[in-house]
């Protein structure tokens, strides 16, 4: 053949976004390892990777004052090394957010069948998990100073799913 077909680019990209907390963050694994001590090390871990100014997303203690806002030390600060995994529970289909540490927890009991659709739907997914809870940073009015709370850990996921579609 003198001539090679080139490949179509594609037109367009189907998306979907499935976005969800984990649920189950409180609980222990089969192993004993406690999901809140996981969350911890993925939180140390997030830490290390990112710089100080990353932090509390970019906000300085002037700036939480003025603004008045309530704002999480790695709030918006993407998670490496997720993963969601397949699995059974009570004869039905589930699906358990896993880390180098262990289970962190669930998708919602309530959303599987929607994540099983989108998933079967597209040919790629991409994976986008944050730490809720930790280190939170506010103004109090009545003490005039920044306070940190500590709050029970968490975990949101955006799973953005994909096609290429070509005409």
């Amino acid at each position: 053949m003198l001539f090679k077909r080139k490949e179509k680019e594609p037109s367009f990209v189907l998306r979907d976004h499935f976005l969800f907390d984990v649920v189950g963050v409180t609980f222990d694994n089969e192993d004993g390892t406690n999901r809140q001590d996981v969350l911890k090390r993925l939180a140390a871990d997030t830490r290390q990777i990112y710089s100080g100014s990353d932090r509390y997303l970019g906000y300085k203690n002037k700036e939480i004052e003025e603004e008045d806002i309530v704002v999480g030390e790695l709030e918006g600060l993407i998670v490496p090394n997720i993963e969601i995994e397949q699995t059974e529970y009570e004869g039905s289909p589930a699906f358990r957010v896993m880390s180098p540490y262990g289970i962190v927890g669930f998708i919602p009991k309530d959303r599987v069948d929607d994540f099983i659709r989108l998933d079967e739907k597209h040919k790629n997914a991409f994976l986008y998990a944050t730490i809720t809870g930790g280190k939170q940073k506010s103004f109090d009015y009545d003490l005039e100073k920044i306070q940190i709370k500590e709050l029970i850990y968490g975990m949101s996921i955006k799973v953005e799913f994909s096609t290429p579609v070509t005409i």
